[in-house]
């Protein structure tokens, strides 16, 4: 604040403290991995499938998966999102059909908002995001600006300072493959949006794969 006259929340610049501390200690861990597995191809190949795997939130959180998709000229944009806690089990997951979006960016920013306020609404607190769009969570732990979705940034951040013990970080793909299948079950559906409680018999394969606690 002295030298560059910014006032910052501190909520936010505490959530942004844990989550870089964790992405720090995570690059620790994958240079550790990489560099005691040399030429030891067995290891490597159970190190590939472990990255494919969903992993759990630390106790007492939850873990929010979510997952938008984007097509060119399609009037709406597809989004889906499963909520899980720590033993993988599923507590609600949906999809639904958004206002049209013109980027992936932008598609990724719109199911963000989205699954920001179906979790507020069905009131949990403590949730660990997940999205696979690298851009959009660099762009929100960073409090940066975009000139296309500066609108839909805003909104994120104030809808994320009503749940300021929550944390977003980025996911590879196969690890966020439940929230892909059901964002694209949503052009498929009647309403506007849908809602499961218990797993679908189509999402059941995509939820169980095993995992160390």
């Amino acid at each position: 604040f002295l030298f560059r006259k910014i006032n910052r929340d501190p909520n936010t610049e505490a959530r942004k403290g844990f989550e870089e501390a964790n992405e720090w200690v995570e690059a620790q861990q994958n240079g550790h991995v990489k560099d005691s597995l040399n030429n030891q191809p067995e290891i490597n190949h159970r190190n590939r499938a472990r990255n494919s795997q969903w992993e759990p939130p630390p106790s007492g959180w939850l873990k929010c998966n979510f997952d938008s998709g984007f097509i060119k000229g399609r009037d709406y944009t597809t989004t889906g999102w499963i909520i899980r806690d720590e033993t993988g089990h599923m507590v609600s997951s949906g999809c639904a059909k958004l206002q049209q979006s013109h980027s992936a960016l932008q598609a990724e920013a719109l199911g963000f908002l989205h699954v920001l306020q179906v979790v507020w609404m069905q009131g949990h607190r403590c949730v660990w995001f997940e999205g696979d769009n690298s851009e959009l969570v660099r762009l929100i732990n960073s409090n940066g600006n975009h000139i296309k979705i500066g609108t839909l940034l805003y909104d994120i951040h104030q809808w994320r300072t009503k749940l300021p013990l929550s944390s977003l970080h980025h996911v590879n793909r196969e690890k966020n493959v439940a929230a892909d299948m059901l964002s694209k079950r949503a052009p498929s559906i009647n309403s506007m949006y849908e809602t499961f409680t218990v797993p679908p018999i189509w999402l059941v394969n995509y939820l169980y794969h095993p995992f160390t606690i």
